[in-house]
């Protein structure tokens, strides 16, 4: 996804995608850098690229929270230099990290509060190495969750905000409050792919049938769908399980004071599986605040004749790409 000014407005060029051969990425680890740089070179060769900004996996990142005495702005980073072996199980040399300060608020009189970052170096230096391989030039690597976010959350959104990436192997669960991303986590198996296996095995359907009542029918209980719903619910109740646990996890720690922010106040859907009919409104009902899908293009453009032509499901799929692009030109958010 590239994006560009013109006459005040941010203007969004092109966008695509490459299938990637399996085994290439696995649960956010590249296996094989030689077919990553090679389905990156096929992308950068289409479009005439030569920069880049580049998201890393969540899966394999870390994300925590310290609090500092009142340091200058320079001092910041090795402070928490020092601090990382207490809070990631890799050694401190072996770890890349960015870190975002926290608004301060009564509670941090006399310090303040960074949101750290920390992946290891193995898997920088690997999506580095594809994108170089590739031909590419990499402007920036960031977390998906600070990118998608990014292109999600209004950039107006008060109070504290759950960020549901539902995705086609996986769900992503990040809480932003204070416009900083504060808590991330993975749940695994969790997944439109899974959804279509469900319905593959329950209703002996074909792939493309069962692909087809996911995105029709999914989980509404209008007309004849009982034997969908039957085939989903347990697959969505254990995403639902896995939210109400996060969300609980984060509203006790703000109960008990052990970390600033209020407690969540409502939810977006993002994510290429965020459509599924009916899935809004059945988080919605267990996690006790509204849930509503993403709009991926809030913070760009108001003017819809710049847009490209993609349905609010393709543009989801894009919502990691479209904030990694905003990340130049809003640095106001996120």
């Amino acid at each position: 996804m590239t994006l560009v000014h013109r006459h005040g407005h941010e203007v969004h060029g092109v966008y695509g995608e490459e299938v990637l051969e399996p085994g290439t990425v696995e649960g956010g680890k590249v296996r094989d850098i030689a077919k990553l740089a090679s389905a990156i070179k096929k992308l950068k060769d289409r479009f005439r690229l030569r920069v880049v900004s580049a998201s890393l996996p969540e899966e394999e990142a870390f994300l925590f929270t310290l609090s500092l005495p009142l340091l200058k702005e320079k001092e910041i980073r090795g402070s928490i230099l020092l601090q990382l072996e207490n809070h990631i199980p890799i050694p401190a040399t072996d770890t890349a990290f960015d870190y975002d300060i926290i608004p301060e608020t009564p509670h941090t009189i006399g310090g303040r509060e960074v949101s750290v970052t920390a992946i290891a170096r193995t898997h920088v230096r690997a999506y580095t190495q594809a994108l170089l391989d590739a031909g590419l030039t990499p402007l920036s690597l960031e977390v998906e969750s600070h990118s998608l976010a990014r292109s999600i959350i209004p950039a107006e959104e008060q109070g504290t905000v759950l960020l549901i990436d539902f995705g086609k192997t996986r769900a992503g669960v990040t809480v932003v409050a204070g416009d900083t991303v504060r808590y991330t986590a993975t749940v695994p198996n969790v997944g439109g792919e899974d959804i279509t296996k469900a319905l593959e095995k329950e209703l002996k359907i074909s792939r493309e049938e069962a692909e087809k009542m996911k995105i029709a029918h999914g989980l509404s209980r209008k007309g004849d769908n009982s034997a969908v719903f039957s085939a989903l619910i347990a697959l969505t109740s254990v995403l639902k399980d896995e939210m109400v646990r996060h969300v609980g996890y984060w509203n006790t720690r703000v109960e008990r004071g052990e970390v600033l922010g209020g407690a969540i106040t409502r939810a977006y859907l993002a994510g290429g599986q965020a459509t599924l009919p009916g899935l809004a409104e059945y988080l919605s009902s267990h996690l006790g605040v509204p849930v509503s899908l993403g709009n991926p293009w809030v913070n760009v453009a108001p003017v819809k004749e710049v847009l490209p032509d993609l349905t609010l499901n393709e543009a989801l799929r894009y919502g990691t790409a479209i904030g990694l692009a905003l990340r130049s030109v809003r640095p106001d958010i996120l």
